[in-house]
């Protein structure tokens, strides 16, 4: 009777290696499938998002040439005023959703007026010494800020 046992869990055994490799087999099979997919698709949309992007780019290029060549522009830049920036800046809001400020430097490399959206602007100087944009993860002050200890 016992050898009958032993022959009987032999054979279960045996039929069920041939079940385990295939699942094993099956298993990584997919797994190589699904990552060179993901791995397919993450090149795609990488090469759609580049074109895009550059799209995006050129278009600005061109609005901030068009806008600089402007002979209002190009007259005034030496003495802007902060009511002609912000106007400019409605103006470039207006042509092109997604611009947020204005800088205007002179021929002379010197740099101009500045005008930055609300979020940016400080109304008051903060204890700490620095002041930092919504949208910009640099300090606007270059002093060291130590710690109340």
């Amino acid at each position: 009777m016992r050898w009958l046992l032993a022959v009987t869990a032999l054979w279960t055994l045996l039929g069920l290696l041939p079940l385990a490799l295939l699942t094993s087999s099956s298993i990584s099979l997919s797994e190589n499938a699904m990552s060179d997919e993901v791995r397919e698709r993450v090149r795609t949309t990488a090469s759609v998002s580049r074109v895009v992007v550059e799209q995006q780019m050129d278009s600005l290029k061109q609005l901030v040439t068009a806008f600089a060549q402007r002979t209002q522009v190009r007259e005034a830049v030496d003495e802007v005023t902060s009511a002609t920036m912000r106007d400019w800046l409605g103006e470039l809001k207006e042509l092109r959703d997604g611009v947020s400020g204005l800088i205007v430097n002179s021929p002379r490399a010197r740099s101009g007026a500045r005008s930055r959206p609300p979020c940016c602007r400080r109304t008051s100087r903060p204890p700490t010494g620095t002041a930092r944009c919504a949208t910009s993860a640099r300090p606007t002050s270059r002093r060291r800020t130590h710690p109340p200890w």
